[in-house]
C-alpha cells in the first residue's frame, strides 16, 4: 500500500508515515477480499481507484475493485482468476428485469448487465474486440422480449459485419455518403410518430405492432461524424439545418418517441466522439489501443482502473470490456451468437419487417 502512494507524512511529534489499516481478509471464489480502513490517510474510493494500476502490480492481481463501506473504510476485492476465461451464449443469459430492457451479459460475479434500449448506447472498441458481438446478442434479445420492433442499419463498412441484414432490416443503407438521407429519415419517421402520440393523448410509447421501437444501428459511428461535417442538411421540423446539428437532435429527442440507438466505433478521438460522448445513456470500452481512447469513453484517469487497453489481444476474449452505469463501471463480457443463431435473428427480423410492410407502416417513403 505505500508502494500505491496511500500514505500521509507523520503528525507532528510521530515518528512513523501513517498507513491504511488493513482488516480482515477473507477467500472469494476468484481471489480474495480485504477490509480496509483509508480513514487514516483520507483515501476515498475514488483515491484508490486512481492508484489501482499500482495495486494489481502490487498485489500482482488481475483487478481491483473498491467498495465504500463508509466511515473511510472500503472493500477490496483483489480478483487472481479470469471469470471470463470462456465464452459466455446469449442462451445462458437470464431475463431481463425489465420490459424494455435486454440483458446483453454478465460481469465478473455473475450480475446481468441489461441496458434499457430506449436510450442511445456507444460501443467502442478495436477491431475483433466485440463490438458486433454485442450488437447481436442486443437484436436477439429484443425478439425474445416480444416487444415490436424495426430495425435501421448504417453499415459504411461494406456489410462485414452486418450484411446478412440487408434484406431483414426495416431500413438499411451501406453507401456512407448517404447518411443525411438515412438520419433524415429516421427523424420524419420520429416526427410523424411523436405527432401520433399527441394526438391519441399518450406521454409514452406504449411500444405496439402501430408504434413500435424503432432502433437505429450504427456500425461505424465515425464514418457518421464525417458525413455531419460538411454543408449536408437534414429537415428537422421542416427547416433544413446542418447534419451534425440534426444528429444531436436525434440524440437528444429519440427516447421520448421510442426510437433507440447502437453505435459502435473503432476509433475516438477526443475531438469527435468527446463532443457528443455525454449524449449517450451507455458507455462501453472494449479493447482498444491506448489509454488516452479510455480516459475519453469512460472518464478522465478511468484507464488506471479499468485497463480496457491491457486486455488481451486475442478471438477468445472478444466482448470483454468495461460499462459505464449510474452506480459506477462494471468490467463485464457480452453474450456471443454462432452463426446458426444469427442466422435465426435475421429470418425472424425480415419476418417482422414485412409484416410492417404489409400493414402499410412505412411512415416515410424510402
Amino acid at each position: 500500500m505505500t508502494d500505491a502512494g496511500l500514505v500521509k507524512q507523520p503528525v507532528e511529534g510521530a515518528t512513523t508515515r501513517r498507513l491504511p489499516k488493513r482488516g480482515r481478509i477473507r477467500q472469494t471464489p476468484l481471489g480474495v477480499s480485504i477490509e480496509v480502513d483509508a480513514g487514516s490517510v483520507s483515501a476515498g474510493p475514488a483515491d484508490v481507484r486512481g492508484k489501482a494500476d499500482k495495486l494489481r502490480a502490487g498485489f500482482r492481481c488481475r483487478d481491483v475493485k473498491v467498495k465504500d463501506l463508509g466511515g473511510g473504510k472500503h472493500l477490496w476485492t483483489l480478483t487472481y482468476d479470469d471469470p471470463f476465461r470462456r465464452i459466455i451464449r446469449v442462451a445462458e443469459l437470464p431475463a431481463p428485469s425489465k420490459r424494455l430492457n435486454v440483458v446483453v451479459g454478465v460481469d465478473e460475479d455473475g450480475v446481468p448487465i441489461e441496458k434499457d434500449l430506449r436510450l442511445p448506447n456507444l460501443i467502442v472498441g478495436m477491431q475483433g474486440a466485440g463490438k458486433s458481438s454485442e450488437v447481436w446478442a442486443t437484436l436477439h434479445g429484443l425478439q425474445e422480449s416480444g416487444i415490436p420492433h424495426r430495425v435501421r442499419v448504417f453499415d459504411p463498412k461494406g456489410g462485414q459485419e452486418f450484411g446478412e441484414l440487408e434484406a431483414a432490416a426495416y431500413y438499411y443503407e451501406r453507401n456512407p455518403t448517404k447518411w443525411p438521407q438515412f438520419l433524415e429519415h429516421a427523424i420524419r419517421g420520429m416526427e410523424v410518430r411523436q405527432a401520433a402520440l399527441r394526438k391519441a393523448g399518450l406521454r409514452k410509447n406504449p411500444f405496439t405492432w402501430e408504434n413500435p421501437l424503432d432502433l437505429m444501428v450504427i456500425d461505424e459511428l465515425l464514418t457518421v461524424l464525417a458525413m455531419s461535417s460538411g454543408s449536408a442538411k437534414v429537415k428537422v421540423g421542416g427547416t433544413a439545418i446542418k447534419a451534425s446539428d440534426a444528429f444531436m437532435v436525434f440524440l437528444s429527442t429519440a427516447r421520448a418517441a421510442g426510437y433507440g440507438l447502437l453505435a459502435c466505433s473503432q476509433l475516438s478521438q477526443k475531438s469527435t466522439i468527446g463532443d457528443i460522448r455525454d449524449l449517450f445513456g451507455y458507455v462501453t470500452c472494449l479493447r482498444v489501443n491506448t489509454d488516452d481512447i479510455v480516459n475519453t469513453i469512460l472518464g478522465p484517469g478511468a484507464a488506471k482502473a479499468y485497463p480496457a487497453h491491457e486486455l488481451p489481444k486475442t478471438e477468445g476474449t472478444a466482448g470483454i470490456g468495461f460499462f459505464a452505469t449510474e452506480t459506477g463501471i462494471r468490467k463485464y463480457r457480452a453474450g456471443y451468437l454462432n452463426d446458426r443463431e444469427r442466422a435465426r435473428v435475421v429470418r425472424r427480423m425480415k419476418a417482422d419487417t414485412e409484416r410492417f410492410r404489409r400493414r402499410d407502416m412505412e411512415e416515410v417513403p424510402a
